[in-house]
């Protein structure tokens, strides 16, 4: 780990205050938060803080920003898993899109899928975020075996038929 320096705070809290509020936290994740603020006040270094209490530099700088801009409360108001609200939805026209693709053998792989939705809706996926929302649409990635172009469909059904 790095050295760090002692981070400059505008402080709105005295310690004892701090303590008090991580007494009183309801959860184990506002307490972590409230006790990064603690540690912080203190004068431990942010990366230092951060490694005591098992979480990153980046969240504990988060933290402290955030309390920096709005203070305590809305540090206590954080609720675990905050990007839920960035991720694209789906209109209709594209599910459909999508089913109707599955069903003609036209995605096999999740990055069709992602250009299909691209497309349609202008939406950007991830990969990993359209195979959950493949999943979640209940579509599997069976597809037709691929058939050579030169393949003679009447004859091998004639030589399956011992022919």
């Amino acid at each position: 780990m790095g050295r760090g320096r002692k981070s400059r705070i505008e402080w709105r809290h005295t310690e004892a205050v701090l303590a008090e509020a991580y007494r009183s936290c309801p959860d184990k994740a506002s307490g972590t938060r409230v006790m990064a603020l603690l540690l912080v006040r203190q004068g431990h270094t942010r990366s230092k803080a951060a490694a005591q209490l098992g979480t990153s530099d980046r969240a504990l700088s988060e933290w402290l920003r955030l309390y920096q801009g709005q203070g305590l409360e809305a540090v206590l108001s954080l609720r675990h898993g905050g990007h839920w609200h960035k991720t694209p939805r789906l209109s209709e026209r594209a599910r459909r899109v999508l089913v109707r693709l599955s069903r003609q053998g036209k995605l096999r792989t999740a990055r069709d899928a992602v250009a299909a939705v691209e497309a349609e809706d202008g939406l950007r996926y991830s990969e990993s975020g359209m195979r959950r929302r493949l999943h979640k649409l209940s579509m599997r990635k069976k597809v037709p075996r691929p058939r050579h172009g030169k393949a003679d469909h009447a004859r091998q059904q004639a030589w399956k038929k011992g022919g």
